[in-house]
């Protein structure tokens, strides 16, 4: 692992990065100060005084600590049963999805909830708009990035 602070110029790169992705009403901060660590050739960890989150080839996601901020992303909750898969990684499955909290496009950002606590259980990608998969009866909804337990 390699940790450095981005130059301001690497720090306005990730910002406008995820200002193209990210909910719009999201404080994300300054670009300077903000602190990088290098995980693997893919994954990067972003620290800044607002925000955690990492950084894959695919974009960048939340953590799943960071409530306030998945608050502000399009949601879904899923049922129990689907809870131990997706906390193994597995892709969400419309049968598993209880409910659609808000409105997404495909390749929205999604955080995914379980329904009796309300707690974060996964960070995703929208591989339907939620207009499409709340028709849909079965297949993949929302490709799993992140979820309780990853590394």
């Amino acid at each position: 692992m390699k940790a450095r602070t981005l130059s301001k110029r690497e720090g306005e790169e990730v910002i406008t990065n995820m200002r193209k992705s990210w909910p719009k009403d999201i404080e994300l901060g300054k670009a300077k100060g903000i602190k990088s660590i290098e995980c693997d050739e893919d994954i990067q960890i972003i620290i800044s005084e607002k925000i955690k989150a990492f950084k894959t080839n695919e974009g960048t996601f939340p953590f799943l600590d960071q409530k306030e901020t998945l608050e502000q992303f399009p949601r879904i909750e899923i049922d129990s049963g689907a809870i131990k898969y997706v906390c193994n990684g597995a892709d969400i499955m419309r049968p598993g999805i209880k409910t659609f909290k808000e409105e997404f496009k495909k390749g929205d950002i999604v955080a995914i909830q379980e329904e009796k606590y309300k707690k974060y259980v996964a960070i995703g990608i929208a591989a339907f708009s939620s207009s499409e998969s709340e028709i849909s009866k079965k297949g993949i909804i929302i490709k799993n990035k992140h979820y309780v337990g990853d590394k």
